[in-house]
């Protein structure tokens, strides 16, 4: 089956290209469980009680993928060496195994990957001397596929004098209401001295949300960062611990749950700096507004980077 080609990365970075497109291909129909999985809902645990209102949301499950090649060779003997060498390279008994990553290219030129383990490849079928089938299995913890050219954005970088925009008013300051006037506008917006705001539009454009990370680089204090969207906000307060001097960094992971502060070489957590109304977010699927109000200083920076999951191929 032509277009689709496979390579697994092991856990150390070793790429293993399974399929060449000559030799070994991918049987048609050879794709198994690539696809939108059927998701649990807690009622699918708990049974119907009388007065349930709500069906539960749903629980993604771990996804189980398997990918039937055809190996011809001109001699059983290199038939053999083949599938030798795909056993050696993806033996899940190597070091301590770990998660590795299977690549995938589709026809359309499409690349993603999904985090995943090599866990079976049966004895082949055989259909003459030279030519067979061998399956080979992966299990992924989550079902997600992803690209690896995770988005970065610089929300924004600390400008003492900022950029000038013209910006007309139909305001009776000066002149008739009817044409209104043209002011100038200073950018980044200051509430007062190097205290910095900015609202960006955000596209997650994957198939679920995801959840960015955020690297506020020094001289910087006090961040408060909000997804409109969701009306969700994340603010660090305190005297000291969310103030950050030059060439240290805020590290703020929504997905894992952390917030890490480096200064003079010394990372620590300063979670416990987060107010009482506030909450690690996630990126919805579609336009996010992310909203900030930051103080930074000359070399400082708010920068945010997030992957984009997908439910299949």
């Amino acid at each position: 089956m032509a277009g689709y080609t496979f390579t697994y990365i092991d856990a150390t970075g070793l790429q293993y290209p399974l399929n060449d497109g000559v030799d070994v291909t991918l049987k048609p129909g050879g794709m198994f469980g690539f696809g939108v999985q059927r998701p649990e809902l807690a009622t699918m645990r708990t049974p119907y009680t009388h007065g349930v209102t709500e069906i539960g949301t749903p629980i993604t499950l771990d996804r189980e993928m398997s990918l039937a090649l055809q190996i011809q060779k001109s001699a059983y003997s290199n038939w053999v060496a083949n599938l030798r060498t795909l056993r050696r390279n993806l033996n899940t008994y190597k070091g301590d195994g770990g998660t590795g990553k299977l690549k995938c290219v589709t026809p359309d030129g499409l690349t993603k990957y999904i985090d995943c383990r090599f866990i079976e490849c049966l004895d082949p079928e055989m259909d003459g001397p030279v030519f067979g089938v061998a399956t080979l299995t992966f299990w992924a913890k989550s079902p997600w596929f992803y690209d690896t050219s995770e988005s970065l954005i610089t929300l924004w970088t600390y400008q003492s004098t900022g950029t000038t925009l013209p910006l007309t008013l139909p305001a009776t300051i000066m002149g008739a209401a009817r044409t209104g006037v043209t002011l100038s506008m200073t950018l980044p917006s200051m509430l007062s001295a190097n205290l910095m705001r900015f609202s960006i539009p955000i596209d997650n454009a994957g198939d679920v949300e995801t959840w960015p990370t955020f690297t506020i680089v020094g001289p910087a204090k006090w961040p408060k960062i909000n997804n409109l969207m969701t009306g969700t906000r994340l603010q660090l307060v305190g005297d000291n611990a969310p103030i950050v001097a030059a060439g240290g960094s805020i590290v703020i992971d929504m997905g894992a749950g952390t917030i890490l502060r480096t200064t003079g070489g010394v990372t620590q957590s300063i979670v416990n700096s987060m107010d009482g109304g506030s909450a690690f977010w996630s990126l919805q699927q579609d336009v996010n507004t992310v909203y900030g109000e930051v103080w930074l200083d000359t070399g400082g920076s708010v920068r945010i980077s997030y992957p984009q999951y997908y439910v299949c191929l």
